[in-house]
């Protein structure tokens, strides 16, 4: 409604209670000597794609997940650094050096791992354990529409295992296919492989 809002803060401006979403009114309120600046979409892109084109020493399949995030398919590579443990650990030094503040997981499906790092604790999944590791996830992680989200929460359904207990044809009338297919996703029964930024070889060895 014409408000300027917080769309990102550093430390110190979230140790304030400065969070993303606050309005700049209220934010000055609490803090009459927070700096501001506005938002660089083009310059945050600009980054992104850089970290994602580091990353390629990991992995050749790296794509962007908006609005700030990387996903890796790392399925064959982690031998080549020791297993999965410590190609999280190297690809954190990595990040960490260029001072970008990492949360990352992994796990079986590109949903499981995002909703994991995004709305959950760093962890590593192992294999076929997707269902269990998201289960007390909230529903946010759903990514639903606010609507979807707020008739969920009324029906008494908090978390993602809360939902995956009811029936999916239930479900998918009430809230829609896509709706029950992202939660699919998330529990690791489905995949949709990942589109990364340059397109893989005819021929891989």
């Amino acid at each position: 409604h014409g408000a300027l809002k917080i769309m990102a803060g550093d430390e110190r401006a979230l140790a304030l209670g400065l969070v993303s979403g606050m309005t700049l009114a209220d934010a000055r309120a609490r803090v009459p000597s927070i700096r501001v600046l506005p938002v660089d979409e083009a310059a945050d892109a600009r980054l992104i794609k850089r970290l994602a084109l580091a990353c390629e020493m990991f992995t050749p399949l790296v794509a962007l997940d908006p609005p700030h995030g990387l996903m890796l398919d790392v399925t064959g590579c982690a031998h080549l650094f020791g297993g999965e443990e410590e190609l999280c650990k190297r690809l954190r030094q990595l990040l960490v050096r260029v001072r970008v503040k990492v949360k990352m997981s992994l796990a079986g499906t590109p949903d499981a791992a995002r909703a994991l790092a995004r709305f959950g604790r760093q962890s590593i999944v192992l294999p076929g354990m997707e269902r269990r590791a998201v289960a007390a996830l909230p529903i946010a992680a759903l990514e639903a529409e606010n609507e979807t989200t707020v008739s969920l929460s009324r029906a008494g359904l908090k978390s993602v295992g809360d939902v995956a207990a009811r029936p999916l044809k239930v479900l998918a009338a009430r809230f829609g296919q896509p709706m029950v297919d992202r939660l699919k996703r998330i529990l690791g029964e489905e995949d949709i492989r990942i589109t990364p930024l340059r397109a893989p070889p005819d021929c891989i060895a």
